[in-house]
C-alpha cells in the first residue's frame, strides 16, 4: 500500500492518494496495481493515514489507521466493512483469518481480543495491566502462537493459560530507539525492524548457548539502574559495550517499578554494602546516603582524569547538585519552573518584576489589581506550584546534619501566612491553562499575570515561539530564606560499595559525552554545552523554515539566562515521604480548618519524629 501526501502552505496533510500494489513472488514483479484513490477534504485527513496492513485467505485487505480504526478493503480499495467503535493500537490475522487486536483502556491497561471476521463478533477476550500487556503484537499462524513486545522485551502471550513467558530483551543486544515490526518463525528465531539514530535497520536474533555467550572476553561487569523511558541508557550501554569490548553494562530498566517500592529496596541494599555500581534517577538517594558515605566523590575521580574537563559543561547545573562541597552525583539532564510572565498586563498595572524576585514579589504583583489573578486554572492541580514557597527553603527549614527542624520559627510562621494569602488570588476561576478558543485566551490575556509551567525538553521552546506574543520569561521566585533558584536533575552517582568504580566512572563519563548527551537531548535538557549548543542550533533552523525565527531566538536568550543563574538541585530537597507528610497539614491550615501556629507546631513535631528514627 502506497500513501502520497499533499500539503498546504503550513506543511499540513490536506489530501491523501492512496493505491494498492501486489507482487508476483515468482518473477519479482508488479501482479496487479489498484487505481488510485484519493482521499481529502477533511480537517482530519492526517487520521486516514495507513500504519499496517494485513491479507486474509480471500485477498481481504484489512488496514489499522493512524486514529485507530481498521478498515477492511477489497483489492479494488472499495470499503467492505469498518471498525470504529474502539480504538486500536495494533492488529493481526490468525490462520482461521480471525482478527486479533490490541487496545487500551483509558487507563492504559491493555485488551488482547480475538474476533470472528465473517459476523465480527468477539470470540476471546484478554486484559493485562499496563506493565505486562504488549503495545505491539504478530502472530505465527505455522505454529499458531502469538507474540507481543512490551518496552523491549519481546514475549508470547498463551491467552488461553493466561501465561506470559519472556524470550528476549532486545536492549541487551542491541541500540533500537524505535521498532516499526516484529516477526518470530517457526524455530523461535526473532526479528525487529527498528531505527537507531535515524538509521533504519533488520535485527535478527538467535537462541546461543551460556558457552558460547561466555566466550567473549569480558573482563569487568557494571550495573546500571535507571527509569529508561524511551531505551536511551540501553542503547548508550550498547555503544560503549562496542568501544570498551573490555567492559559489560548490565542495565536494568525499573520503569515498571513503583518509587516507594523501588525506593526501599535500594536503601535495604545499599545500607548493607550491596546495590548497583551505578544508580541513577530523580532523587532515589537522599542526603542520609551522602552523609553516610555510600556515594562516591566524583570530585576526586575527576581531579585525577585527564580526559575529563569540567568547563565543558553547564557549571550552574553541575555546582548547583554539590553536598556539603562534594560532587556526590553528575547530573545526565535536568528541567526547571519558570513564569512567561504577561508583558503587557504588567505594563499596563504598572507592575516592575525583575529576575531576582521572590515570592513576596510574586503575592506584591498579584495584589496590585483585583481584577488580575496569578495564574490560569489548571484542573488536576488547585496548588500548582504553591508548594516551591516552602520547599525552596527545606534546607533553612531543616538542618540536615543536627537533625534539627526549624518550623516552629517566626519565618515559617510568615512564610504560612504569605502563601494564605497568596491563594485568595492565585487561580482566576474560569481561564483555563488547557484552552485556546478565543474567549479563554482574552480572559489569560486580559487578567492572568503568569504563566507556569516545567521546562525540561527542547521541544517545550515550541510554547513560547507559538504562545507567548507578548511575554517575557522569569525564573521561578527564589527562596525567601535560602535564596535557592532551583531545578530538577535526572542524576547519576557511583555506588561507594562498587568493586569497579572506575568502569563505573568511564561509563558515567561516557553518557556526558557529547555524543551521548546529543542523542540524548532529543528528549531532555543535557549539561553538555556543544550538545546543547547543536540541539539549539537545530530548533532554531526548524524554526527558521517557518518564520518563526526571531521570536524564537528571544525566548533562547531568555532561557540561557534563567538556566545561567541556577543554583540548588531541587532533588536534593525532602523525600516526597516527608514533603508529603508536610503539606497535608498545610492543606488544612489552607481550607481554613486550622490556625498558622497550630500548623506550624504539628508540621514541627512530624518532622522531628522523622529526623530522629
Amino acid at each position: 500500500m502506497t500513501q502520497e501526501y499533499e500539503r498546504n502552505g503550513d506543511n499540513e496533510i490536506i489530501k491523501i492518494k492512496r493505491q494498492l500494489h501486489i507482487y508476483s513472488q515468482e518473477n519479482e514483479e508488479i501482479a496487479y496495481e489498484s487505481e488510485i484513490k484519493e482521499i481529502g477534504n477533511s480537517e482530519n485527513v492526517k487520521d486516514e493515514i495507513i500504519r499496517k496492513i494485513k491479507i486474509d485467505s480471500r485477498g481481504n485487505i484489512y488496514t489499522l489507521k493512524l486514529n485507530g480504526s481498521i478498515e477492511i478493503f477489497d483489492e479494488k480499495l472499495n470499503n467492505l466493512h469498518k471498525l470504529e467503535k474502539d480504538t486500536y493500537w495494533d492488529m493481526d490475522l490468525d490462520e482461521n483469518d480471525n482478527l486479533i487486536t490490541l487496545r487500551y483502556t483509558k487507563t492504559y491497561e491493555k485488551i488482547l481480543e480475538g474476533m470472528d471476521t465473517k459476523k465480527y463478533s468477539v470470540i476471546w477476550q484478554k486484559e493485562y495491566p499496563k506493565e505486562q500487556g504488549p503495545y505491539m503484537i504478530y502472530y505465527n499462524k505455522d505454529t499458531k502462537t502469538l507474540y507481543g513486545l512490551n518496552r523491549s522485551i519481546i514475549s508470547k502471550y498463551d491467552v488461553e493459560k493466561d501465561a506470559i513467558s519472556k524470550l528476549l530483551d532486545y536492549s541487551k543486544l542491541s541500540a533500537v530507539e524505535y521498532v516499526d515490526a516484529i516477526a518470530v518463525d517457526k524455530d523461535e528465531v526473532i526479528y525487529v525492524c527498528g531505527s537507531f539514530k535515524d538509521e533504519s535497520k533488520l535485527f535478527q536474533y538467535i537462541k546461543t548457548d551460556e558457552k558460547t555467550a561466555a566466550a567473549n572476553d569480558i573482563k569487568k561487569e557494571i550495573n546500571f539502574e535507571a527509569r529508561d523511558y524511551v531505551n536511551y541508557f540501553s542503547n548508550a550501554a550498547k555503544q560503549f559495550e562496542k568501544e570498551n569490548p573490555q567492559i559489560k553494562v548490565n542495565v536494568t530498566n525499573i520503569v515498571d517499578i513503583p518509587y516507594e517500592e523501588y525506593s526501599e529496596r535500594l536503601n535495604t541494599e545499599l545500607m548493607v554494602g550491596k546495590g548497583p555500581d551505578i544508580i541513577c534517577g530523580f532523587g532515589y538517594y537522599t542526603k542520609d546516603y551522602m552523609d553516610k558515605g555510600l556515594m562516591v566523590n566524583m570530585d576526586e575521580m575527576i581531579k585525577t582524569d585527564e580526559e575529563f574537563h569540567i568547563n565543558d559543561y553547564y557549571s550552574s547545573i553541575i555546582d548547583g547538585s554539590r553536598y556539603n562541597d562534594c560532587l556526590y552525583t553528575l547530573p545526565l539532564t535536568y528541567l526547571f519552573d519558570c513564569f512567561v510572565a504577561n508583558e503587557k498586563l504588567l505594563e499596563e498595572k504598572g507592575i516592575e518584576i525583575s529576575d531576582d524576585w521572590t515570592w513576596k514579589d510574586f503575592y506584591k504583583a498579584v495584589t496590585t489589581d483585583k481584577r488580575c489573578y496569578a495564574i490560569p486554572q489548571f484542573e488536576h492541580d488547585e496548588n500548582y506550584g504553591l508548594e516551591d514557597l516552602i520547599k525552596d527553603d527545606a534546607d533553612y527549614y531543616i538542618d540536615w546534619k543536627k537533625k534539627i527542624a526549624r518550623f516552629d520559627s517566626k519565618e515559617f510562621l510568615a512564610a504560612l501566612k504569605l502563601l494564605k494569602s497568596i491563594k485568595i488570588k492565585f487561580m482566576h476561576p474560569e481561564a483555563d491553562a488547557s484552552r485556546r478558543d478565543a474567549d479563554n485566551l482574552s480572559k489569560l490575556e486580559e487578567a492572568v499575570l503568569f504563566y507556569p509551567m516545567y521546562i525540561g525538553r527542547y521541544l517545550d521552546l515550541n510554547f513560547f515561539s507559538r504562545y507567548s506574543n507578548g511575554k517575557i520569561v522569569l525564573p521561578s521566585p527564589k527562596g525567601e530564606y535560602s535564596d535557592a533558584k532551583t531545578f530538577k536533575s535526572f542524576n547519576a552517582s557511583i555506588n561507594d560499595g562498587s568493586k569497579n568504580k572506575e568502569e563505573a566512572w568511564k561509563f558515567v563519563k561516557y553518557l556526558l559525552s557529547e555524543e551521548i548527551q546529543f542523542y540524548i537531548s532529543e528528549n531532555d535538557f543535557v549539561i553538555n554545552k556543544k550538545a546543547d549548543e547543536r540541539r539549539i542550533s537545530e530548533y532554531l533552523a526548524k524554526m527558521k523554515e517557518t518564520n518563526r525565527l526571531e521570536e524564537s531566538n528571544a525566548y533562547v536568550e531568555n532561557l540561557n539566562i534563567i538556566r545561567s543563574n541556577l543554583n540548588n538541585n531541587s532533588s536534593f530537597v525532602p523525600q516526597d515521604e516527608l514533603f508529603n507528610t508536610i503539606w497535608e497539614e498545610i492543606k488544612v491550615y489552607l481550607s481554613g480548618s486550622r490556625s498558622a501556629e497550630e500548623t506550624a507546631k504539628t508540621i514541627q513535631n512530624k518532622v522531628e519524629l522523622y529526623l530522629n528514627e
